[in-house]
């Protein structure tokens, strides 16, 4: 009897992976892109099945970036010299390009055209459907319009007290009377960004860095891990397991969180208003609830607008610092250069933006490791009609995901591709660096709207920390200290440096 329930119960497998590979099979067909010259272009793929089983444990164990950039070897493929490339992201069969001009036609093309992808769009509706990140055409215009003045220079300026001020209490929780200490730099920096973003987006002080645990700290720091479970990708069976229920739960906390920070400053502007008083500085949050001239957003529009800040504003920005603050360890000359920089430019007693703005291979550091690490390893785009891609017709339907980690690594690009060498980016060397082969905060017109306010903090966090410590590897920690979770560059656990105060 068992052997017939065995049996019945391969079978059905068998059959499940027939339909499988047929339907997997013919969703890459319907991928393909011809020349504009009407040529037709079978863009090379793995076997389907197998291509897919590369991108089923990411199911279970955690959406690691790096497990899908290790999917394919891209530079060893017989692509013909497409750089084009058939595989998954999850389920989702996608078009790879690691091909600077295409990537570049991609991100530029027109939303109704090439848009947003709609891969986990349930998830992201979820919690970011409503914001710059996910909204297309004239809905996206409208949030452009009423936070572009939040991200001018004018207004980024006014914010650097306050990465000053938390730079030196995150200073001060890793100083040693001892001398040397072996310190998680990934954790704490974690808890200043989360502070930062907190006074600069929400008006909000988190007190992450001082230690206190608040619920809402509490609240910050399970939310992401949870939306990086890639099981939340798959509806249905995310509802099977019981998932589904507990992250419903955990944004429903974050919303209310959200939504009372709102109430809270909406009390505020009334009272300056009535009073007739008017703060030096506003965040983020002033310029969503006051909107611009004619434009105002729905609180739903603005709950999914902070979650994007929290997330973009946080833990990106944290993945950035400590990746570089590792590759200075583990580069003691181009440390010394930095600091002695620092030490040349910064005369006097407190950090100024025009000391910030002279520190140039400071910030060649930080993009140099924004080069070798990007924030976001990939951007996904989807086919909205039939379009054209520079010298590609593209057929409706078609999923491309733009990867900007291999192009950032591509030797035919980049001298020392995989070697950390900020001297790259410096002004008499930045005409060697070919056009579209860097853009760790994507391009076109839905880049980053951020960038600006992160490189800002990157460099002040930076500066401050390079004043005031040496950073050194430690010989127990592990050699590879990147690792992504989601669409986001993280520390592996374990990771840590030696540091010294000077």
């Amino acid at each position: 009897m068992w052997l017939e329930v065995v049996g019945g119960f391969l079978a059905i497998i068998g059959l499940g992976l027939v339909y499988l590979h047929i339907r997997t099979r013919n969703k890459f067909k319907n991928n393909f892109v011809t020349l504009s010259s009407g040529k037709s272009i079978e863009i090379p793929s793995a076997t389907p099945l197998v291509s897919y089983a590369h991108s089923l444990p990411l199911c279970f164990k955690g959406f690691e970036g790096t497990d899908i950039m290790k999917q394919f070897d891209f530079t060893k493929q017989d692509t013909r010299n497409l750089k084009l490339w058939q595989g998954h992201m999850l389920a989702l069969p996608v078009i790879y390009t690691w091909d600077p001009e295409i990537s570049k036609n991609i991100l530029f093309a027109k939303d109704d055209e090439i848009g947003k992808s709609n891969f986990g769009a349930e998830l992201m509706d979820r919690f970011l459907g409503d914001s710059i990140l996910q909204t297309s055409g004239e809905q996206w215009k409208r949030h452009k319009d009423v936070l572009s003045p939040a991200f001018q220079w004018k207004h980024i300026q006014s914010l650097l007290p306050h990465f000053i001020d938390l730079v030196g209490k995150l200073a001060d929780t890793w100083e040693n009377s001892n001398g040397t200490a072996q310190v998680d730099v990934s954790k704490m920096i974690k808890y200043a960004t989360l502070d930062a973003i907190g006074r600069a987006g929400f008006g909000f002080d988190f007190k992450a860095v001082s230690g206190e645990a608040s619920e809402e700290l509490k609240q910050c720091e399970a939310v992401v891990p949870e939306l990086n479970k890639s099981i939340h990708f798959f509806e249905t069976l995310d509802k099977l397991l019981g998932t589904k229920k507990k992250l419903d739960k955990m944004l429903a906390d974050f919303e209310y969180f959200m939504q009372s920070m709102i109430s809270a400053k909406r009390e505020q502007l009334q009272k300056e208003e009535e009073n007739g008083t008017e703060r030096d500085s506003k965040d983020i949050l002033d310029y969503l609830l006051t909107g611009s001239s004619s434009i105002t957003l729905s609180d739903r529009e603005i709950v999914h607008n902070l979650n994007t800040f929290f997330i973009a504003g946080h833990e990106t920005t944290s993945g950035a610092l400590t990746s570089v603050l590792h590759f200075l360890a583990r580069n003691p000359d181009a440390q010394k250069r930095a600091r002695a920089e620092i030490e040349s430019t910064c005369k006097g007693n407190e950090l100024t933006y025009d000391d910030i703005r002279e520190l140039k291979y400071g910030e060649c550091c930080i993009k140099e490791a924004l080069r070798l690490i990007p924030p976001a390893q990939v951007v996904m785009r989807e086919a909205k009609k039939e379009a054209q891609v520079g010298n590609l017709h593209v057929a409706k339907g078609a999923s491309f995901v733009v990867d900007i980690y291999s192009i950032h690594r591509n030797p035919e690009y980049w001298e020392d591709a995989t070697e950390f060498k900020p001297e790259r980016f410096l002004s008499e060397n930045r005409d060697k660096i070919k056009r579209n082969t860097y853009f760790p905060f994507s391009i076109g017109p839905r880049q980053c709207i951020g960038n600006n306010f992160a490189m800002l903090e990157l460099r002040t966090f930076l500066t401050v920390l390079l004043q005031r410590f040496q950073f050194d590897v430690d010989p127990k920690s592990p050699v590879d200290f990147a690792e992504y979770q989601g669409a986001v560059y993280t520390v592996a656990p374990g990771c840590t440096l030696l540091l010294t105060p000077l």
